[in-house]
């Protein structure tokens, strides 16, 4: 079931009650899929796209859909089609393997420190 939403990122797709995937749309900034799992009383984000935009638009719509608090975002790997929307979550725990946050933290420290909106 589409759920729909108007950005030029990703669209929705209701997996099951309370679990989302955002699937990138062709020349938006989202670039690879997220997730949006909402666990009643919490929501985790499951990667953050390309772009703080696209990230913002996820943001939103786990906010709008769920309702309840956006507690931890997970990321999966460390390429930055999933995780350069990251900053847009200030605030949030973000939970990655130690290899994933070395990666991070290597090949993305001047975009992540500078908070740089692509």
């Amino acid at each position: 079931m589409k759920i729909e939403l108007e950005n030029k990122h990703f669209t929705l797709q209701k997996i099951k009650d309370g679990v989302f995937a955002a699937l990138a749309k062709q020349g938006g900034g989202a670039v690879a899929n997220a997730g949006i799992i909402d666990l009643g009383d919490q929501t985790i984000i499951f990667d953050t796209f390309n772009t703080q935009q696209a990230a913002e638009e996820l943001k939103t719509a786990a906010q709008d859909l769920t309702l309840s608090p956006i507690t931890c975002v997970i990321n999966s790997h460390w390429h930055g089609d999933h995780i350069r929307g990251n900053q847009v979550f200030e605030g949030i725990k973000i939970i990655s393997s130690e290899s994933t946050y070395s990666k991070m933290k290597e090949l993305h420290p001047n975009r992540i420190k500078k908070k740089e909106r692509f």
